[in-house]
């Protein structure tokens, strides 16, 4: 009979132990994920803005369509390889406008194209 109230004793040891573990589980185990708005609306503050947003506003840089010739060849005769990004950049207008400006200035034969693909390419002034 001592055998069996050991046993006993030891099943309601590990019975109690289950039973607390489960009760003290995180009531978020064992569910789905959230949803993303449920997300962003836990992630907003007290004043309802997000606390990604911390930047403030961004200054939007004034973009041309046209190109100063004379400002766009001395940038060119002045540096070893040009992009077209690096053009557009130096020169404040779109990326377009200065991908055509060196299309023609490589007809003209003012720059040649030394590598690059896919409308991404590489120039060097022809006096080089």
């Amino acid at each position: 009979m001592l055998h069996f109230s050991l046993v006993l004793i030891k099943l309601k040891e590990i019975c109690f132990l289950f039973v607390y573990k489960w009760l003290s589980m995180p009531d978020d185990m064992g569910t789905k994920n959230k949803s993303l708005s449920t997300n962003d609306k836990n992630q907003k503050g007290k004043d309802g803005k997000n606390k990604k947003d911390k930047k403030g506003p961004s200054e939007k840089r004034e973009v041309s369509v046209t190109i100063n010739q004379n400002e766009a060849e001395k940038i060119i005769q002045n540096s070893k390889v040009i992009t077209a990004h690096d053009l557009a950049k130096q020169t404040n207008v779109k990326i377009s406008t200065a991908n055509a400006f060196l299309v023609k200035s490589l007809n003209e034969g003012s720059v040649k194209r030394v590598g690059g693909f896919s409308g991404h390419h590489i120039y060097v002034p022809a006096s080089q």
